[in-house]
Parts: structure tokens; sequence; C-alpha cells
């Protein structure tokens, strides 16, 4: 069993009716100073951003806009962060 809080892998005995008992020292990890817990666990504080897409799509051809409705005419996504995607020509 791993006890991250106390750097510590226990082993223990398993009797016939699948109780546990005598449990032991078997990796002992405080002097290990790296970085992490001893389950290899390793977290660090990131800014996160959420991304909420709203897509449109027209054609314009001559003077007459061709509006396409999502997700029935088209399938568009983007992890960009900026508030306009735009593809002239």
């Amino acid at each position: 069993m791993n006890d991250t809080v106390r750097k510590l892998i226990i082993r223990y005995d398993v009797r016939a009716d699948d109780t546990i008992a005598n449990g032991r020292t078997f990796i002992d990890m405080n002097s290990d100073k790296t970085p992490g817990n001893p389950d290899g666990m390793y977290t660090q504080e990131v800014p996160l951003a959420g991304i909420i897409s709203q897509p449109r799509m027209s054609f314009i051809v001559g003077d007459k806009t061709i509006d396409l409705k999502y997700p029935d005419d088209f399938i568009a996504s983007s992890a960009r962060l900026q508030p306009e995607i735009r593809i002239d020509n």
C-alpha cells in the first residue's frame, strides 16, 4: 500500500479470509528529495483556459452571402486562444 503522506510503501500479509495483517515498511522513500510523490505523481499549478466556441461560417459570392448552419453544414474546432480566426481567399 502506498502511504504518500509518510512516503512509505507498506506491505501486508493477506489472510485466508481476505483480510490483511502484519503491516510493515517495505520501502521508505524519505531520503528521496526529488519532487513528486512516491507513487510517481507530480502536480504543478498552471494557468488554465476555457474555450467556448460559437462557430459561424459563410460564403460570399458576388453580392450574395450564404450562411452555413453548425453542425448541420460544417464542423469547426480550434484550440487557439484568440477571438476570431479568418480565412480570406
